[in-house]
């Protein structure tokens, strides 16, 4: 078995820990004197994010090519998980943090990436993790990108909306009907799918 990542920016991760200190940085002395008191936040390996564009989808494209977004981190700040958006430049480099996330996805995906390792097709395999979004359905899964001819497992964390199975691995094309279907439902009308 082989999970694997990118290595990520190599500022990653002092962009994102300078960023969260300048967010907590606030001039209300009894938040600053509260914020003193909690441990720096920690940093969990960056995973790389793609988008999967529900036009493509709906066009009849498939699967397509999701499109590179950046890089997401795992931020704990003294036991509360909550997540770090940055983008990268066409080297590789951190240019800027976009956004800090909480909610329900960063215990959903440490939760996944426990459950994943157990399948069968990855003890057999060799993928690379990404985080893959479909913002059109509102659907967010890890996506392990299958390696030396080993096919790709979509992988869907809770929430999830109606119709889709959380933490069951879906191939591609089982995912892209998923897909297919919450997009009908969302405009409300049933057409066929051009293949």
């Amino acid at each position: 078995m082989a999970l694997t990542t990118p290595t990520g920016p190599s500022n990653g991760p002092s962009l994102v820990l300078s960023e969260l200190k300048r967010f907590s940085t606030n001039t209300n002395a009894i938040i600053a004197r509260n914020a003193l008191a909690l441990a720096p936040a920690t940093l969990g390996h960056p995973y790389p994010v793609y988008h999967m564009n529900a036009a493509a989808v709906a066009a009849g494209k498939g699967f397509g090519s999701p499109e590179f977004f950046g890089y997401r981190y795992i931020v704990d700040d003294g036991g509360e998980l909550s997540t770090a958006d940055v983008r990268v430049d066409a080297n590789g480099a951190a240019t800027r943090m976009l956004r800090r996330g909480y909610g329900e996805f960063p215990k959903a995906f440490t939760h996944g990436l426990d459950q994943i390792a157990k399948l069968p097709a990855v003890a057999a395999g060799s993928y690379e993790i990404r985080i893959l979004h479909c913002s059109e359905v509102f659907l967010v899964a890890i996506w392990l990108k299958g390696a030396a001819g080993h096919a790709d497992i979509i992988y869907p964390l809770p929430p999830v909306p109606d119709g889709v199975q959380a933490e069951r691995a879906y191939s591609v094309d089982e995912y892209v009907g998923l897909v297919w279907a919450l997009i009908q439902n969302r405009i409300g009308r049933p057409t066929n799918r051009i293949r």
